[in-house]
């Protein structure tokens, strides 16, 4: 059996991840994207398997966010109703005119004032936020 010997420790291995992550994040995301979408049907039903078997956990998990986030609850909302009632229609993604968007809110505090965003956008554009 050959064994495989590192001039460096875990410290050092750590480190050098922690750098490839850092400077190939296009290339890491595309490759993460190239897989999600491969196995879109396999991670929907993980996820639906999930929260079926962690039912109570997730009401509990909601029900603290909407505590936590009155005026986003609030927004989110008031725009349901105005689409249901017939106030607001639906749009494409207005980056990529996508059919399935999701509202978006720039400002909480206007909550009829949305951005329709595709579902990847949106999460991106969140996601680019919190960094």
């Amino acid at each position: 059996m050959v064994q495989v010997c590192f001039d460096f420790d875990a410290i050092d291995r750590r480190e050098y991840h922690r750098q490839y992550r850092e400077t190939n994040k296009a290339r890491i995301a595309a490759r993460k994207a190239e897989w999600y979408d491969k196995n879109r049907e396999h991670v929907i039903e993980r996820q639906r398997n999930y929260y079926a078997s962690h039912r109570d956990e997730q009401i509990v998990v909601r029900r603290r966010w909407k505590a936590a986030n009155p005026d986003k609850t609030k927004a989110v909302n008031l725009v349901r109703l105005a689409i249901d009632a017939g106030g607001i229609e639906k749009q494409p993604c207005c980056q990529c005119g996508h059919i399935r968007a999701e509202a978006h809110h720039d400002d909480y505090t206007k909550p009829l004032d949305v951005r329709w965003l595709c579902r990847r956008r949106h999460r991106r554009h969140h996601a680019s936020l919190a960094s």
